[in-house]
């Protein structure tokens, strides 16, 4: 017959093995959340708003903008769809010529991030819009859209984006369509991933974000990266998209916890070790 103090030690050791499991289970679930709940901050490494730039005048030869081939006419302006100062192809004195204009970032891109290009922009067909192209490129190379990747806007079956990272791949294949994106203000983004080493696009036309297939480029491709390149196409009497809100960010690098995941990872382990010494 136990007494009532062997009673209470055999329940108070079976109580200790359930502490034990639970202890565990909730280490291992704070381990598990640390790096779930705790993503790596985005960092902005260039934005451009155009709101420091008189109306009417031209871009190129302001805020470290430079000519990327002959001609470089791309006005800032009021935006006639997008809320405040844009680079205004729709509004635009027509020179009839190709215009390209670009930003060299002064750094290339790093091949141990994600890095994204963001524009918000808005194309009316009814105004004619045609050749607006967005994207990174190389600076010593004449012309991003020769080495780089890209979207354009292209009023072709009654509007459409088209993403191009052939200049960057050497891929002839590494393109796509997508219809739409006309008449109401669009978000296009441009995704550099030295992580899984691939580039691919993002674009919302108001039902929320959708990619582009993913195409395989090198971390030497993607260092050669190091400006952002617009082009307005002013020919034959199309007008371009108005632009606004370019946005240059890296949101992941690799393997190297933020220090919040670090404590919490830390806490969980510590945890772990206390349920080891309980057992």
């Amino acid at each position: 017959m136990f007494s009532q103090t062997s009673r209470l030690t055999s329940r108070a050791r079976f109580l200790s093995g359930r502490c034990y499991t639970i202890d565990l289970t909730v280490a291992a679930s704070a381990i598990a959340a640390a790096f779930v709940a705790a993503p790596a901050a985005a960092t902005v490494l260039f934005q451009e708003d155009f709101e420091a730039y008189a109306v009417g005048s031209n871009l190129t030869g302001q805020g470290g903008w430079v000519p990327d081939y002959v001609n470089s006419a791309l006005s800032v302006g009021n935006g006639s769809f997008l809320p405040t100062k844009v680079l205004n192809g729709l509004a635009a004195s027509n020179n009839g010529m190709l215009n390209f204009s670009a930003r060299p970032l002064g750094f290339a891109l790093d091949p141990n991030r994600i890095t994204t290009l963001a524009v918000d922009a808005y194309a009316s067909s009814g105004a004619r819009v045609h050749d607006t192209v967005i994207g990174f490129g190389n600076a010593s190379i004449q012309t991003f859209t020769a080495s780089g990747v890209f979207w354009t806007a292209n009023l072709i079956s009654s509007g459409r984006w088209d993403f191009n990272a052939v200049p960057l791949t050497g891929h002839a294949g590494d393109s796509f369509i997508v219809v739409g994106g006309y008449g109401t203000p669009v978000k296009m983004s441009i995704v550099v991933d030295g992580v899984a080493n691939e580039v691919y696009g993002i674009y919302d036309f108001g039902g929320g974000p959708l990619q582009t297939p993913h195409y395989a480029i090198t971390d030497v491709q993607i260092a050669t990266l190091n400006e952002v390149g617009v082009v307005f196409d002013f020919r034959s009497g199309t007008r371009g998209a108005e632009l606004d809100n370019l946005r240059v960010f890296d949101n992941i690098s690799t393997a190297v916890p933020e220090p919040g995941t670090a404590v919490l990872v830390s806490a969980s382990l510590g945890l772990l070790g206390f349920a080891r010494r309980r057992r």
